[in-house]
């Protein structure tokens, strides 16, 4: 009877592990209900996210936005530019996620396909540096990974391991150069417990030397996509089936 009452503990455990829901879903124009560039500017807040009980979304577009672009969401992808090339428009946004007890963000992809790029033109004494900013809070940047594309060895990414991360390249030392490459993708990440509480995107220019002269086809735009892991949090009743279940299993298993 003992040994029945032991195993039924187990598969008890088992289940309640097993209830445990998760999911990774994209965060789009159509899961956020569409908002408009007023939602973004003043705060645009959608509770129950994607259907997960509790779990709210705050997106805030911060800095000097080009409004003829962003802010914006444009299907899965979040556009992002600035005015003119200047360094101090810093157009971006900040994710603020509450799970309210009940649900946990424990991860966060950040992808953009668009050029970061770096110009050194003597001729007009036009010089400009492009760079990306993130940062998360209650988790740390795992990985940073450059699209295959352009020039990836003059890429500078910093702050993997840590919770602020930055993706710019290098300036040309060669008048009338150019330096680009093909975007990037960041992988940051929370723990049971410590989930990551709220994402920042900024994007800027470091350097900028006589913009006034900037070419005319220079993009000055940095859009991006953003996926989050989602997991429920357990319930208290299966902490305690969890715990139950490994005392009577050490007790079953003394000699």
């Amino acid at each position: 009877m003992t040994e029945k009452k032991i195993i039924l503990s187990a598969a008890l455990v088992f289940l309640s592990a097993s209830s445990v829901t998760a999911a990774t879903v994209s965060i789009t124009a159509a899961s956020l209900g569409n908002p408009t560039q007023s939602d973004l500017q003043n705060g645009h807040t959608v509770n129950d996210f994607e259907g997960f009980l509790g779990l709210s979304l705050t997106i805030t577009a911060t800095g000097n936005h080009d409004t003829s672009i962003s802010p914006n969401v444009d299907g899965g992808t979040f556009r992002n530019s600035m005015p003119t090339i200047n360094a101090n428009s810093e157009p971006g946004y900040t994710f603020i996620f509450d799970g309210n007890g009940l649900q946990e963000v424990l991860g966060i992809t950040v992808t953009s396909s668009n050029n970061i790029f770096s110009r050194n033109l003597s001729a007009t004494g036009f010089q400009a540096r492009e760079r990306v900013r993130t940062e998360v809070i209650g988790g740390t940047w795992d990985s940073i990974t450059p699209n295959p594309s352009g020039n990836i060895g003059q890429l500078q990414i910093n702050g993997v391991g840590s919770s602020n991360a930055s993706i710019a390249i290098n300036l040309p030392t060669t008048a009338q150069a150019e330096f680009n490459t093909t975007g990037f993708s960041a992988v940051a990440s929370g723990s049971p417990g410590s989930p990551i509480t709220q994402l920042t995107y900024i994007y800027d220019f470091p350097l900028v030397t006589n913009g006034g002269q900037a070419p005319a086809n220079i993009e000055s735009n940095q859009p991006f996509s953003l996926e989050i892991d989602v997991e429920a949090v357990p319930e208290p009743s299966s902490s305690l089936l969890l715990a139950l279940g490994f005392i009577f299993l050490s007790r079953r298993n003394r000699p």
